[in-house]
């Protein structure tokens, strides 16, 4: 990758609009962190970060967005390493084998919590979840294929309280 943004002039690159995304995809970028298990790359802590800080020299607008579809891997991975019995897994092979950037919509910023913690509720409904509540996604998400957002959700257990759970949506096709 690196001969590959070598050879585009630096504002070329710079910007969702120039072809840092798409040379990033070409490399398998964004299955960098995950697992071969799952069609990544799998590569290690120690050689991401290798990756990002080659990238930040090389193309900084595109070191931040791979650093931000990065963190939404990890936290679909630790959904995965968690082992909960859902489909995660089909997305992180998704985000893998089909080079998917993923965005994400879940840090508010908010006094006393966490990154992670949702502001965005669903109720349920004769049709299904309805989601409500705002949320901000980053500031990239609109160059990226899939949207990572954290929902509180009504216990089916008959327990009062509510379940946090992970939606993942996917964009629609760009114009």
């Amino acid at each position: 990758m690196d001969e590959s943004l070598r050879a585009v002039p630096l504002a070329e690159l710079e910007g969702a609009d120039g072809p840092g995304l798409d040379l990033f995809r070409d490399s398998c970028g964004p299955g960098l962190l995950v697992p071969a298990a799952h069609r990544g790359l799998g590569a290690t802590a120690l050689e991401a970060l290798r990756v990002q800080r080659a990238l930040g020299a090389r193309a900084p607008w595109l070191a931040a967005t791979s650093a931000l579809h990065h963190l939404s891997t990890a936290v679909l991975l630790a959904q995965v390493t968690a082992d909960r019995g859902g489909l995660e897994w089909m997305l992180v092979e998704g985000v893998a084998a089909d080079n998917r950037l993923v965005a994400f919509g879940f840090a508010e910023g908010r006094p006393d919590a966490g990154m992670l913690a949702p502001v965005t509720t669903a109720t349920m409904e004769p049709e299904g979840l309805r989601i409500g509540g705002v949320t901000r996604t980053c500031g990239l998400a609109g160059t990226m294929d899939l949207l990572a957002i954290s929902v509180m959700t009504p216990r089916t257990d008959g327990k009062p309280g509510e379940n946090r759970r992970w939606r993942w949506c996917r964009r629609r096709a760009r114009a």
